[in-house]
Parts: C-alpha cells; sequence; structure tokens
C-alpha cells in the first residue's frame, strides 16, 4: 500500500471485513454492561461507579416532625481501564504489487482486518470470563464433569438461577453462557430444547437457537474451554466458633497454600459452593458476596477445589466493561488517517489507523479497556 493511503481507500475492504469476520461465539460481552462513555479515563485511572442503598425499614412516623436521618448511602465501587491493545497489519510495496498482479489485494486485506477484530474481541471475552469466575458468589456442579449430562434434567440451570434468586439479583436482564462442552449436552441430552411441541418454538431444532430458558437468555462463549489450574491450598480448617451466616471472612489454620480467587471453597457440614475472592492468606480465607450460608463450626474442614471450565449464570449489571478507543494527543500523531469502525456482533467501536514507513504502511486496529465484577453477588458458576 502507498504511503499516501487514506482510510477512504480502505473503507470498502475494511466494511467486508466486518461482515466476514469469523465469529466465535462471545456470550460474556452480549452479556455484561457495557459502556463505552469512559472517554475521560486514562489508563490506570479509577472509575467510580456508584451504588445506592435505602435506610433500613422503620415504624412508619406519624406527626410533624420527620424522622432522624436513617442510613441510606451512595458508595461506589471503582475500576480501572488497564489494557490499551493494539493489532497491526503490515504492507509493503512488493506485497502490495503482488496482491494488486493476483487481482485479491482488497480480499486479502478484508481478512486481515476481520482477523484483527477477531483477535481483539477473543481477548476482551476472555478478560469478562476471567474476572467471572473471580467475582462470582457460589458455584454449583462438579469440577471436570461437564453441565446438562443427564437426559431430560434442567437441575444444573435449576441451580444456578437458585443462586441468583437468592442472593436477590432481578429476573430481567439474565444470561447463561455456556461452555461449549455444555452446550453440547443442552442440546443433546435436553430434548424438551428441541421437541416443538414442549419448546414451544422450532429455533434450536431449525436453526441451533436456543430461546431463553428459566429466565435466562442461554449464550455460548468459546473461551470457557481451559479449565483452571488445580488449587495449591489443602488440609486447612475453621479457626474459631465465631463465624456466622453472612461472614465473608474466615480465619483458617493446620493448612498450606494459599487459595486463589476464583477457587471453590466449601466447608464440612455445609453443602453450598463458595468462590474464594482476594485477599486469603495461610490464616484468613475471604469469600466473594455474600459470605457463607449458614453457621460454621471451630475445626471444619475447608475443602478447596479448582480445575474447572464455568459456565456462568449472571445479571447484565454483575460485570462492567468499560471500552473506548485510544487516546490521540489534540496536536495529532504520525498517523496518515484514523477513522472508527464498529463490530456489528459485539457493538464495540474499534480505531483503525494508519501509519508510514519506509516503503511499507501499518494498519492498527486498537482497543482500550478493563472489566470489573461489580456485584459479585449476582454472578453463579456452573461448574463443569
Amino acid at each position: 500500500m502507498a504511503a499516501n493511503t487514506h482510510i477512504d481507500e480502505l473503507r470498502l475492504e475494511i466494511m467486508l471485513g466486518l461482515k466476514e469476520v469469523s465469529n466465535e461465539p462471545t456470550g460474556f460481552i452480549q452479556s455484561v454492561n457495557t459502556s463505552t462513555g469512559a472517554e475521560q479515563a486514562a489508563i490506570g485511572d479509577n472509575i467510580k461507579i456508584p451504588v445506592g442503598t435505602a435506610s433500613d425499614a422503620i415504624d412508619t412516623p406519624v406527626g410533624f416532625n420527620n424522622p432522624v436521618e436513617g442510613n441510606s448511602d451512595v458508595r461506589s465501587q471503582s475500576m480501572q481501564i488497564t489494557k490499551s491493545r493494539t493489532v497491526t497489519i503490515d504492507w509493503n510495496g512488493e506485497h502490495e504489487k503482488a496482491m494488486m498482479n493476483s487481482g485479491v489485494m482488497g480480499t486479502v486485506f478484508a481478512q486481515q482486518f476481520a482477523d484483527a477484530v477477531r483477535k481483539l474481541r477473543n481477548e476482551i471475552e476472555m478478560d469478562c470470563y476471567v474476572e467471572a469466575c473471580k467475582g462470582a458468589s457460589r458455584a454449583y456442579g462438579t469440577p471436570g464433569t461437564t453441565p446438562f449430562a443427564n437426559a431430560n434434567s434442567m437441575a444444573d440451570m435449576a441451580n444456578v438461577k437458585g443462586i441468583l434468586d437468592a442472593n436477590g439479583a432481578s429476573r430481567s436482564n439474565r444470561s447463561i453462557v455456556l461452555s461449549p462442552a455444555a452446550e453440547i449436552n443442552l442440546l443433546s441430552n435436553q430434548m424438551n430444547m428441541i421437541k416443538v411441541n414442549e419448546a414451544g418454538s422450532e429455533a434450536a431444532l431449525r436453526q441451533g437457537i436456543i430461546m431463553p430458558t428459566y429466565g435466562f437468555n442461554v449464550r455460548t462463549s468459546a473461551v470457557a474451554t481451559e479449565p483452571t489450574d488445580a488449587p495449591a491450598a489443602s488440609g486447612y480448617a475453621v479457626n474459631g466458633a465465631t463465624f456466622k451466616k453472612g461472614a465473608k471472612e474466615i480465619a483458617v489454620d493446620t493448612g498450606s497454600g494459599l487459595v486463589k480467587a476464583g477457587e471453590i471453597v466449601s466447608f464440612a457440614g455445609d453443602t453450598n459452593k463458595y468462590v474464594a475472592g482476594e485477599g486469603s492468606t495461610t490464616t484468613k480465607l475471604v469469600l466473594n458476596p455474600t459470605g457463607v450460608r449458614k453457621d460454621l463450626a471451630d475445626d471444619a474442614a475447608v475443602t478447596v477445589a479448582g480445575g474447572y471450565a464455568a459456565s456462568v449464570a449472571l445479571h447484565r449489571n454483575a460485570i462492567a466493561l468499560a471500552i473506548r478507543t485510544p487516546a490521540v494527543p489534540k496536536r495529532g500523531d504520525s498517523a496518515l488517517a484514523r477513522d472508527y469502525f464498529t463490530d456489528p456482533l459485539t457493538n464495540i467501536t474499534f480505531e483503525v489507523a494508519v501509519y508510514a514507513g519506509q516503503r511499507c504502511t501499518q494498519i492498527q486496529v486498537s482497543a482500550v479497556w478493563g472489566v470489573k465484577a461489580v456485584n459479585g453477588e449476582h454472578i453463579a458458576l456452573l461448574l463443569g
């Protein structure tokens, strides 16, 4: 491509690439709260996310004096823009001449652009998945056992629904993002999903579209395939009998190895499976919201599990994805041209910039983002 190439000359190929982009399923991006309005935040800046609470209920006052101010509050969580990523497409004069002579230059560039968008999209999707696993409240299922293996049983979906219900998540805007293996089991073993008289639609049978089920928009993510690492922690026991329902920090002793965020924790005498958060030590175990569901006994054995590839049930407000295009100095930079194109699959806008070199041109496709689990109580893992 000549050094004076402008975006207008590439626009047709770019739009062709957007239409033909390879589409691994990106159920997490489609299920989280995406904000493209983070233009004012630089990389590393804290972005405040307000969370409002009303006061506790009181006896209804009668009279002319308002009650003493209650304990309503506006708190905030913070997240950061942490990544600025670029995929480059490089052309020199000889490459361009060869492609133009063969008449396939536009097609090749469209394929390159499609692949650049695909790589960035998949990286964003992976960050959403990892954050969901680290920030979830509780889990259901068994690591290494793919969900929906039992024919004509929706118990797996019902149980993660029950976790969200118990944690107070709104019943609207819920999604369950399945691992590829879980989706295969769902369609293979749950015949009620494809029987038109039971499903109420032929969409799953004829088109492979899974209709909303149990209040969930059912989606799939290609990134939920590799199991997490096996845990390094073992041998722990609860240290003390003062940890009541709702406790999030549990004193422990006798064990070794650190419990990492996203690992699954259970206690003897309690069938619930909790998700460990950040900050655990060899003497303290930190759990994500909403803490333990029942009182813990002193010396109750602690079991830590990993090695899972999770499907994830979540409400849209559970995870925030702040995304924008890279910042450019007001006086500009050395780009020959710059424009912005929106991926039709995810509605994410990417920057496309053209830079000149010596007898070569580089096209850069870029995005800047950060991901945060801001309402972990509205995330439940379905282990597999």
